[in-house]
Protein backbone atom coordinates (compact mmCIF):
# COMPACT_ATOMS: atom_id res chain seq x y z
CA UNK A 1 0.00 0.00 0.00
CA UNK A 2 1.15 3.28 -0.94
CA UNK A 3 1.38 6.23 1.69
CA UNK A 4 0.17 8.87 0.14
CA UNK A 5 3.05 11.78 0.66
CA UNK A 6 2.71 15.61 0.37
CA UNK A 7 6.50 16.60 0.29
CA UNK A 8 7.31 19.83 1.46
CA UNK A 9 11.34 20.68 0.04
CA UNK A 10 13.12 23.37 2.18
CA UNK A 11 16.29 24.60 0.25
CA UNK A 12 19.03 25.98 2.18
CA UNK A 13 20.40 29.54 0.26
CA UNK A 14 22.74 30.19 3.08
CA UNK A 15 24.31 27.78 5.34
CA UNK A 16 26.51 28.77 8.55
CA UNK A 17 27.15 26.88 11.80
CA UNK A 18 24.56 29.97 13.25
CA UNK A 19 21.54 27.78 11.03
CA UNK A 20 20.43 28.72 7.76
CA UNK A 21 17.64 30.39 5.41
CA UNK A 22 15.70 28.03 3.38
CA UNK A 23 13.16 28.72 0.81
CA UNK A 24 10.35 25.91 0.75
CA UNK A 25 8.03 24.72 -1.85
CA UNK A 26 6.10 21.35 -1.73
CA UNK A 27 6.17 18.32 -4.59
CA UNK A 28 3.81 15.78 -4.52
CA UNK A 29 4.67 12.46 -5.01
CA UNK A 30 1.78 11.20 -6.13
CA UNK A 31 0.33 14.59 -8.36
CA UNK A 32 -2.24 14.76 -5.94
CA UNK A 33 -2.26 18.49 -6.48
CA UNK A 34 -0.29 21.16 -8.83
CA UNK A 35 0.34 23.96 -6.12
CA UNK A 36 3.73 25.53 -6.21
CA UNK A 37 3.92 27.76 -3.35
CA UNK A 38 7.21 29.13 -1.66
CA UNK A 39 8.06 29.86 2.10
CA UNK A 40 10.91 31.52 3.48
CA UNK A 41 12.13 29.73 7.03
CA UNK A 42 15.18 29.93 9.19
CA UNK A 43 16.67 26.73 10.57
CA UNK A 44 19.30 26.53 13.71
CA UNK A 45 21.01 23.72 14.46
CA UNK A 46 21.35 21.05 17.44
CA UNK A 47 25.00 20.99 18.63
CA UNK A 48 26.51 17.54 18.21
CA UNK A 49 29.77 16.64 20.28
CA UNK A 50 31.56 14.30 18.36
CA UNK A 51 29.00 13.79 16.54
CA UNK A 52 27.70 11.37 19.34
CA UNK A 53 23.66 11.16 18.89
CA UNK A 54 21.51 8.52 20.60
CA UNK A 55 18.79 8.90 23.82
CA UNK A 56 20.89 10.67 26.22
CA UNK A 57 21.53 13.35 23.61
CA UNK A 58 18.05 14.36 22.91
CA UNK A 59 17.19 13.83 27.25
CA UNK A 60 20.28 16.71 27.59
CA UNK A 61 19.23 18.34 24.73
CA UNK A 62 15.79 19.20 27.11
CA UNK A 63 17.84 19.17 30.23
CA UNK A 64 20.45 21.79 29.32
CA UNK A 65 17.58 24.30 27.19
CA UNK A 66 19.39 23.77 24.54
CA UNK A 67 16.10 23.52 21.66
CA UNK A 68 16.96 26.12 19.12
CA UNK A 69 14.83 23.83 17.38
CA UNK A 70 12.31 24.80 19.30
CA UNK A 71 10.27 27.63 17.22
CA UNK A 72 7.84 30.52 19.13
CA UNK A 73 4.70 30.30 16.65
CA UNK A 74 3.30 27.74 14.80
CA UNK A 75 5.71 26.62 11.56
CA UNK A 76 5.08 28.52 8.39
CA UNK A 77 4.65 24.91 6.36
CA UNK A 78 2.17 24.14 8.72
CA UNK A 79 0.04 27.18 7.84
CA UNK A 80 0.34 27.21 4.23
CA UNK A 81 0.20 23.79 2.86
CA UNK A 82 -1.73 21.58 6.13
CA UNK A 83 -5.35 22.27 4.17
CA UNK A 84 -3.61 20.47 0.98
CA UNK A 85 -4.21 17.18 3.32
CA UNK A 86 -8.07 17.80 2.91
CA UNK A 87 -8.89 15.97 6.08
CA UNK A 88 -12.51 16.46 7.68
CA UNK A 89 -12.90 18.07 11.31
CA UNK A 90 -12.24 16.19 14.13
CA UNK A 91 -9.29 13.96 12.13
CA UNK A 92 -6.64 12.50 14.17
CA UNK A 93 -3.13 14.23 13.42
CA UNK A 94 0.05 12.04 14.65
CA UNK A 95 3.39 14.06 15.36
CA UNK A 96 6.47 11.92 15.65
CA UNK A 97 9.13 13.67 17.59
CA UNK A 98 6.82 16.34 18.55
CA UNK A 99 8.64 18.39 21.84
CA UNK A 100 6.27 21.17 22.83
CA UNK A 101 5.67 22.48 19.51
CA UNK A 102 3.18 25.24 19.11
CA UNK A 103 2.00 23.63 15.47
CA UNK A 104 -0.27 21.39 18.42
CA UNK A 105 -2.07 24.06 19.64
CA UNK A 106 -2.67 25.30 15.91
CA UNK A 107 -3.90 21.75 14.94
CA UNK A 108 -6.27 21.83 17.59
CA UNK A 109 -7.65 25.42 16.82
CA UNK A 110 -8.36 23.76 13.47
CA UNK A 111 -10.65 21.27 15.48
CA UNK A 112 -8.32 18.21 14.92
CA UNK A 113 -7.26 15.89 17.53
CA UNK A 114 -3.93 15.44 18.09
CA UNK A 115 -1.18 12.53 18.92
CA UNK A 116 2.45 13.07 19.43
CA UNK A 117 5.32 10.62 20.40
CA UNK A 118 8.47 12.67 22.51
CA UNK A 119 11.20 11.16 24.06
CA UNK A 120 11.45 13.60 26.95
CA UNK A 121 8.71 14.22 29.62
CA UNK A 122 10.07 17.83 29.76
CA UNK A 123 8.88 19.53 27.09
CA UNK A 124 5.64 17.44 27.21
CA UNK A 125 5.03 19.03 30.58
CA UNK A 126 5.74 22.28 29.45
CA UNK A 127 3.09 21.79 26.75
CA UNK A 128 0.24 21.01 28.39
CA UNK A 129 1.20 24.01 30.80
CA UNK A 130 1.29 26.37 27.55
CA UNK A 131 -2.22 24.71 26.38
CA UNK A 132 -3.61 25.17 29.82
CA UNK A 133 -4.56 21.53 30.66
CA UNK A 134 -4.04 18.89 33.04
CA UNK A 135 -2.99 15.71 31.67
CA UNK A 136 -4.17 12.52 32.69
CA UNK A 137 -1.33 10.21 32.79
CA UNK A 138 -1.22 6.13 31.92
CA UNK A 139 1.44 3.70 31.32
CA UNK A 140 1.79 1.53 28.57
CA UNK A 141 4.88 -0.59 29.14
CA UNK A 142 7.93 2.04 28.39
CA UNK A 143 5.69 4.47 27.16
CA UNK A 144 3.61 6.98 28.89
CA UNK A 145 0.16 8.68 27.29
CA UNK A 146 -0.16 12.31 28.59
CA UNK A 147 -3.92 12.41 27.39
CA UNK A 148 -6.65 15.21 27.77
CA UNK A 149 -9.30 16.40 25.35
CA UNK A 150 -8.21 15.85 21.83
CA UNK A 151 -4.53 15.12 22.77
CA UNK A 152 -2.91 11.92 23.28
CA UNK A 153 1.08 12.45 23.69
CA UNK A 154 3.00 9.47 24.09
CA UNK A 155 6.07 9.57 25.99
CA UNK A 156 9.11 7.56 25.40
CA UNK A 157 11.30 5.70 22.79
CA UNK A 158 8.83 5.86 19.51
CA UNK A 159 9.87 2.17 18.57
CA UNK A 160 8.06 1.13 21.70
CA UNK A 161 4.99 2.91 20.42
CA UNK A 162 2.89 -0.03 18.58
CA UNK A 163 -0.02 0.80 16.42
CA UNK A 164 -2.19 -0.92 18.98
CA UNK A 165 -1.14 1.77 21.91
CA UNK A 166 -1.05 4.69 19.44
CA UNK A 167 -4.93 4.22 18.16
CA UNK A 168 -6.65 5.62 14.91
CA UNK A 169 -4.39 7.68 12.48
CA UNK A 170 -5.90 9.90 9.81
CA UNK A 171 -2.67 11.66 8.51
CA UNK A 172 1.10 12.09 9.93
CA UNK A 173 2.80 15.77 10.29
CA UNK A 174 6.60 15.48 10.23
CA UNK A 175 7.80 18.70 10.70
CA UNK A 176 11.12 17.68 11.74
CA UNK A 177 11.66 14.13 12.40
CA UNK A 178 13.07 12.30 9.56
CA UNK A 179 15.67 15.43 9.24
CA UNK A 180 16.35 15.01 13.34
CA UNK A 181 17.47 11.39 12.78
CA UNK A 182 20.90 10.81 11.17
CA UNK A 183 21.24 8.28 7.95
CA UNK A 184 21.61 5.12 9.62
CA UNK A 185 18.00 5.27 11.97
CA UNK A 186 15.77 6.83 9.06
CA UNK A 187 15.08 3.92 7.32
CA UNK A 188 14.29 1.92 10.46
CA UNK A 189 12.16 4.78 11.57
CA UNK A 190 10.44 5.43 8.34
CA UNK A 191 9.39 1.59 8.34
CA UNK A 192 8.02 1.69 11.72
CA UNK A 193 6.55 5.30 11.35
CA UNK A 194 4.19 3.30 8.45
CA UNK A 195 3.99 0.04 10.70
CA UNK A 196 1.73 2.09 14.09
CA UNK A 197 -0.21 4.52 11.69
CA UNK A 198 -1.38 2.15 8.88
CA UNK A 199 0.56 3.95 5.85
CA UNK A 200 -1.55 7.38 7.14
CA UNK A 201 -0.92 10.08 4.42
CA UNK A 202 1.86 12.44 5.59
CA UNK A 203 2.85 16.09 5.31
CA UNK A 204 6.53 16.22 5.63
CA UNK A 205 9.13 19.03 6.25
CA UNK A 206 12.13 18.25 4.78
CA UNK A 207 15.85 20.18 4.12
CA UNK A 208 18.38 20.15 1.72
CA UNK A 209 21.75 21.40 1.59
CA UNK A 210 25.25 20.56 1.30
CA UNK A 211 25.62 18.42 4.47
CA UNK A 212 29.86 19.19 4.72
CA UNK A 213 28.64 22.85 5.30
CA UNK A 214 26.95 21.72 8.86
CA UNK A 215 26.67 18.83 11.42
CA UNK A 216 23.42 18.01 11.55
CA UNK A 217 20.58 17.96 13.13
CA UNK A 218 19.03 18.98 11.74
CA UNK A 219 20.23 16.66 8.37
CA UNK A 220 20.08 16.72 4.61
CA UNK A 221 17.09 14.51 3.20
CA UNK A 222 16.87 14.71 -0.75
CA UNK A 223 13.40 13.73 -2.14
CA UNK A 224 15.01 10.74 -3.53
CA UNK A 225 15.27 9.30 -0.05
CA UNK A 226 12.29 10.55 1.21
CA UNK A 227 10.95 8.66 -1.88
CA UNK A 228 12.63 5.46 -1.28
CA UNK A 229 11.40 5.87 2.45
CA UNK A 230 8.00 6.46 1.63
CA UNK A 231 7.15 4.86 -1.90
Amino acid sequence: MLSYTLFVACEAQAVSRYGMEAVCSNSDRLARTATRRRVRIRFKPAIVIGNRMDIDFWHQKWEKNEIAFHESKPHPVLVTYFKELKLVEDSRVFLPLCGKTLDIAWLLSKGYSVAGAELSKLPIEHLFIGLGLEPKISKFGNVSRYSATNIDIFVGNIFDLSNEILGRVDAIYDRAALVALPKEMRNRYAKHLLEITDTAEQLMISLEYDQSLMEGPPFSVNSDEVNQHYK
